[in-house]
């Protein structure tokens, strides 16, 4: 590959960062990097200690804890950026330092000395990573778009992922909805060199077997609550003005009064408000707000700049917009970059406490963390497809029988039988 084929992809991909771009490039391997921040005096993109190059998109949230592990295993003091401190890492441990490495992050290594690429996607998927693979060539990056400017990857849809699509709102990776595209999943790495391409996955969520007992009650709160605590803790950001997306639900309620209580000064809490909707949650945020003495700010939008910003959240995403939800985030975020650098959100907690059914156990979560909140409905807890897993299901088999017209795309049974393993 050349320098100006890393560019011209690189260009596909401005809005990914504007402050600072690097491009590599040595034989049989080219990699560039774009980064919204300015760069740290003396960092160079990507970064390169021979034989190793690495480009690294998203953050590390424990970079302290990483340290102090190599400076343990290299005898001396480890300082530098967080794309520095993985190629440290993948020196001294390999692809073995993963398990160390906590944060949301894709990363590409390439080892000159053994001429092959490895390609990394976080724990959960966090940051995306998209690949193309055709007659001994790889493409990679984090925005489909940078691929489709190569003349051997075409832009045809992949038809039969479609009805996939309307039905979760997503395709499941390594499928898209582009033909030549595929998604790295979640957790999966890939390993290029001479011989081929091997797929491993290097971590997976530790499920409890189907005949386990289920735990003593205050256990599982105690453990969630650590972990709660934990994980806000590597994500507050003490040198960075911090906020948190406050709406309506349990899960930003609790981050809320945990972030307020550990980092022990004001933070901005910002909270969506839709003109004429019947959801509007902008009293109850506003009241937890209240409760933990947050600088609360309520971001009031009209319908039509609601549907105004589909485009453009459409430009950002890569992809079609999976819900309504991602617009509100987009708004929010745009509207409080003004004011931080950082963001908490609650977003995700459904799919990690099992489906938005599971109202219970969060509601005396809270009330372990202070008591102060306020559960707004109790349900029964139900197992499997009656607790929404895997999403609502948004297309059902009768609606894309009408809308897609084809029999052949409808793929009757398609959402059962991808669930059931879970």
């Amino acid at each position: 590959p050349t320098r100006a084929l890393a560019q011209q992809m690189s260009e596909r991909v401005d809005h990914r960062g504007r402050r600072a771009q690097g491009i590599w490039v040595e034989g049989p391997a080219a990699l560039f990097q774009r980064q919204m921040d300015e760069l740290e005096t003396g960092l160079t993109l990507p970064v390169e200690e021979a034989p190793l190059v690495c480009v690294v998109d998203g953050r590390l949230v424990d970079p302290g804890g990483l340290r102090i592990a190599l400076e343990k295993a290299c005898g001396g003091q480890v300082s530098g950026s967080d794309p520095e401190l993985i190629l440290r890492a993948w020196q001294v441990w390999g692809s073995g330092c993963l398990e160390r490495l906590r944060g949301d992050f894709t990363a590409a290594v390439w080892n000159a000395q053994e001429q092959s690429l490895t390609l990394v996607r976080d724990r959960m998927g966090a940051k995306p990573l998209y690949t193309c693979r055709r007659e001994g060539k790889i493409a990679f990056a984090s925005d489909p778009r940078a691929l489709l400017g190569l003349d051997w990857v075409s832009r045809d849809l992949a038809r039969e992922e479609v009805a996939e699509f309307l039905s979760f709102r997503y395709t499941h990776a390594p499928r898209t909805l582009l033909r030549d595209v595929e998604e790295v999943p979640a957790g999966h790495l890939l390993y290029v060199d001479a011989r081929g391409l091997q797929e491993r996955r290097w971590w997976s969520p530790a499920y409890c077997g189907p005949q386990t007992a289920l735990p003593v009650e205050e256990r599982v709160v105690d453990r969630v609550r650590g972990e709660l605590l934990r994980a806000v803790d590597r994500r507050l950001s003490l040198s960075r003005p911090t906020g948190i997306l406050l709406s309506g639900g349990l899960s930003s309620a609790v981050i809320t009064g945990v972030a307020t209580r550990q980092a022990g000064r004001d933070l901005r809490t910002y909270n969506l408000s839709l003109l004429g909707s019947e959801t509007d949650e902008a009293a109850f945020a506003g009241r937890v707000a209240k409760v933990f003495g947050t600088e609360h700010q309520t971001l009031r939008v009209e319908r039509d700049e609601f549907v105004g910003a589909i485009d453009e959240v459409v430009n950002c995403m890569g992809q079609p917009v999976p819900s309504p939800a991602a617009i509100s985030e987009f708004l929010l975020c745009r509207y409080a970059a003004a004011e931080v650098d950082v963001l908490l959100s609650g977003l995700g907690a459904d799919e990690a406490l099992a489906g938005p059914t599971a109202a219970g156990l969060r509601g005396r979560l809270g009330h372990r963390l202070g008591g102060r909140f306020l559960t707004r409905r109790n349900a029964k807890q139900a197992p499997g497809l009656r607790q929404m897993l895997g999403g609502s299901n948004v297309f059902d088999q009768e609606a894309r029988r009408a809308l897609l017209r084809d029999p052949e795309l409808v793929r009757p049974g398609m959402r059962k039988a991808m669930l059931a393993p879970f």
